[in-house]
């Protein structure tokens, strides 16, 4: 919302805090918490929250004004980091801010995307519980695709995230990997589940990870 939007008792300036306003449609750098007064938001708001292409992450945004028990409970299923009802006083709203804040900034130790597992600690990939073999690159490279299922990330994101690197290299060592990648998931079951995006970059299908529907008998009279 807009700073003239921000109710009073909402602004965590007074805390502290320091108001971010990235254009439509851009990440923000560095860790965040969207405030989301849902009694001052309209439907073109609530898109851009958590419709705008990865830009707002749903386990990062602190809802506001949910009086409903209900419907905490059902907005917490979904996936938002905190959702509290119109009572609350300033103080505690920035100490579940900065919990949230906290929370957002720990790395898991585990990512599923469904057949796949991927364990960070002891860098091992697992399809319906069977480990695949993958070297160091091939899991980091899977670590980071998981880390947004569905969403493409480009080729200079993958260098800096995995390799560390701020520039594209004139080898094609991504692309062997990606290819090495694809096909130790492939001999483990999963086809298909590395696409190539046509805007460039990447993307973990998460449709193609899910486990084969169960085939029923079907019965006919004679």
């Amino acid at each position: 919302m807009a700073a003239a939007g921000i109710p009073p008792e909402c602004d965590l300036r007074r805390c502290g805090w320091r108001l971010v306003q990235p254009a439509a449609g851009e990440p923000v750098a560095g860790s965040v918490v969207s405030l989301a007064p849902v009694n001052r938001m309209d439907a073109a708001q609530w898109l851009l929250l958590i419709g705008g292409q990865g830009a707002c992450q749903r386990g990062s945004v602190l809802l506001h004004g949910v009086v409903n028990g209900r419907e905490r409970a059902r907005y917490l299923s979904l996936g938002f980091g905190d959702v509290l009802g119109c009572d609350v006083d300033i103080a505690e709203l920035d100490a579940r801010a900065r919990s949230l804040l906290g929370r957002a900034d720990m790395v898991p130790r585990r990512r599923r995307v469904g057949r796949l597992e991927l364990d960070l600690l002891s860098r091992r990939a697992y399809v319906d519980g069977c480990p695949v073999r993958l070297f160091p690159r091939e899991f980091g490279l899977l670590w980071r695709l998981a880390e947004t299922p569905g969403e493409r990330v480009s080729k200079r994101r993958l260098l800096k995230d995995v390799w560390g690197l701020s520039h594209i290299p004139e080898t094609n060592s991504l692309e062997v990997h990606v290819h090495r990648l694809r096909e130790n998931l492939k001999f483990a079951g999963l086809c298909d589940v590395i696409r190539t995006d046509e805007a460039g970059g990447y993307r973990l299908d998460p449709q193609c990870a899910l486990p084969a529907p169960a085939i029923r008998p079907v019965f006919s009279p004679i």
